[in-house]
């Protein structure tokens, strides 16, 4: 008969004193079997004439990557990539994960206390939302139950759809009593230190056990401590550490060893090659552009996510045990979403952005029992794992590990950009860049004269889609402020009385956080709050003539970008029309578009042209400056 119990392993000789616990499962051959009904990701092993161009192999391989979410690749005997360990001089920061509470959340829902009901809708009426400072719509008022600040349920980020039941308490409070969800900090370490504690750690974990450790053994018990929840696990994790910072396995893109620099899979240029549309980033973006490092040990988990605007990453063991990833096809991202909601009510109840994350994990087992498509990779040193967009992925380690990953994106990821935005915006999450920025840079900046003809297509049918849909709520906006409000341009530069400031710069609705790059609306009772065009309706109830339109750009001057890539690219014999799992914004006020043959384009170019604007008393009056 198996036993098992706590134990406690202490550091030893590392330089800082640190208690992590765990305790043995006992075997379960009643759910050993479902490990093996996991299938396999794809392996591939490309010629090393096919690993010449990275981007351009990873596109032959799109329509199997999709079916997966998930694939690995095997580098061909002769690519000389890095090798061993990297340097990593600078002690690093850990965070302390408790394996055991993967699927247990620290801030679940409590019962419905007697009176609570009664009691926050006595006593809405005299308080003010922190958020907006408005005191009306009590009915969906929240008050905390630490601090008593009320909060519109709409103004929540990410916002609520429904009066949660049971206790509630702000952001703050939560924060302050360490009940919110995530990960606790651990301690800096060197890369010494941390190894001799990991590796102590697996060898106490599994003392006494007969035969060799293998990846299935691994993986098991690893499943077991989160489902069986009854015992405690505690490990270290060196996560999102910055290469620029803490080093990197690659060579660095600094000018040095130039005979290196070459290398099309050194993650430190991947993000920036001829045929990625970051190429057209003006500065890097850790994580992004700029690989992230991680230092795992046995059992170190990344939970359930997809990668920031559904981009598309790779990531490169570089040496010591494996990574078991899974992947979920981005097709079926929906799919998932639900399950995990139903899995996990009450929590995403309180947190609709808990799978954003990053703190969960649900068993493949689950996921399969629900029909969800789930593939596996073990990722061992000197392999690529490339994820595809909107490919949820979660894993863990199976011993001391180096990894480093960056995102990339080719042009056939634009629609899945999109429709990243689309969902930021229903849960208030602030992107990590403006996608209209990025598309519109690819279609005016030299950026455009590194994409094949097929590339760039991709580029001008996005381009063209947030065209019509900029052009549609201007219109719409149009139609609706009939008083006149005041046009403004609002690009930087040196104007008649000195320099100007680009107003939608770093800007963000105040509605849904969408950062604006073409358009944006203010009013003068209040100047700092801006909106989106889709929110336009949102921003106040002052009069028309307060309002104030700032556009970066006009329709005529869009339009002419437009024609000017599609005289360079050469038209495809089918028109791209990107599959959208979201609904079109322009389909949405088609209602508003005038029909052919009349003179809206006309009316834009009078109402949108570079205007010059006077202002009496009571009204604005615009000119045009042609």
């Amino acid at each position: 008969q198996s036993t098992w119990g706590r134990t406690r392993l202490l550091k030893g000789n590392c330089s800082q004193s640190e208690t992590m616990t765990f305790e043995v499962s006992p075997p379960d051959p009643a759910i050993d079997g479902w490990i093996d009904t996991i299938p396999e990701a794809p392996v591939l092993r490309p010629s090393l004439e096919e690993f010449q161009n990275p981007l351009k192999y990873i596109q032959q391989i799109v329509p199997i990557g999709q079916r997966t979410g998930i694939v690995k690749i095997i580098p061909p005997e002769g690519w000389d990539g890095p090798h061993g360990m990297p340097e990593v001089k600078l002690r690093f920061p850990t965070r302390l994960q408790n394996i055991s509470k993967l699927q247990q959340f620290r801030n679940p829902n409590k019962p419905r206390r007697s009176g609570s009901s009664t009691r926050r809708q006595a006593s809405v009426d005299h308080v003010m939302c922190e958020v907006c400072g408005g005191g009306s719509h009590e009915e969906v008022m929240l008050l905390c139950d630490q601090c008593g600040g009320g909060h519109h349920i709409f103004c929540l980020v990410p916002p609520l759809t429904e009066v949660p039941e049971g206790d509630w308490q702000c952001t703050w409070c939560r924060q302050q009593n360490g009940e919110d969800i995530g990960f606790d900090d651990g301690k800096k370490y060197s890369l010494e230190d941390f190894t001799r504690l990991a590796t102590l750690f697996k060898e106490r974990y599994f003392e006494g056990r007969e035969g060799p450790l293998t990846l299935r053994d691994v993986e098991l018990e690893f499943w077991k401590i989160i489902d069986h929840r009854a015992r405690e696990v505690e490990v270290l994790y060196g996560s999102d550490l910055n290469a620029n910072t803490y080093g990197s396995g690659f060579t660095p893109c600094d000018g040095s060893a130039k005979e290196n620099r070459n290398m099309g899979w050194n993650l430190n240029q991947f993000a920036r090659l001829n045929g990625s549309l970051l190429v057209g980033f003006p500065h890097d973006i850790t994580g992004i552009t700029v690989p992230w490092l991680y230092v795992g040990m046995i059992f170190s988990s990344f939970c359930w996510h997809n990668e920031d605007h559904f981009f598309y990453s790779i990531s490169y063991n570089h040496t010591g045990g494996a990574k078991t990833w899974y992947g979920v096809p981005g097709s079926n991202a929906d799919q998932f979403e639900q399950v995990m909601r139903q899995s996990f009510p009450d929590v995403f109840l309180a947190h609709p952005d808990l799978h954003y994350q990053i703190v969960t994990m649900l068993s493949p087992r689950v996921l399969m029992k629900q029909g969800v498509p789930v593939y596996r990779a073990h990722h061992m040193p000197g392999e690529f794992v490339v994820t595809f967009p909107a490919a949820y992925h979660a894993g863990f380690s199976h011993d001391v590990n180096f990894t480093e990953a960056v995102n990339f994106a080719t042009p056939d990821w634009l629609p899945w950009g999109f429709e990243a935005v689309q969902r930021y915006r229903k849960f208030r999450r602030l992107p990590v860049f403006s996608h209209e920025e990025l598309v519109w840079t690819c279609c005016t900046s030299n950026v455009r004269t590194q994409l094949d003809t097929q590339m760039l297509n991709f580029v001008i049918a996005e381009m063209k889609h947030i065209y019509e849909t900029e052009k549609i709520l201007r219109s719409r906006l149009r139609q609706a402020q009939r008083a006149g409000m005041l046009l403004v341009r609002c690009t930087a530069g040196q104007g008649v009385h000195g320099p100007t400031n680009d107003t939608l710069k770093d800007r963000n609705c105040v509605i849904c956080n969408y950062q604006l790059f073409f358009s944006g609306l203010t009013c003068e009772c209040s100047p700092d709050k801006i909106v989106c065009l889709n929110h336009a309706d949102q921003l106040c109830a002052c009069p028309a003539f307060k309002h104030c339109l700032f556009i970066r750009h006009t329709l005529q001057e869009i339009d002419q970008v437009l024609s000017q890539a599609e005289h360079e690219a050469v038209r495809p014999t089918t028109t791209i029309k990107f599959p959208r799992q979201t609904d079109n914004i322009a389909d949405s006020y088609a209602s508003d578009l005038p029909r052919q043959g009349t003179e809206f384009d006309t009316i834009n170019a009078k109402m949108f042209g570079l205007l010059s604007c006077k202002r009496n008393t009571r009204k604005r009056k615009c000119e045009i400056d042609v």
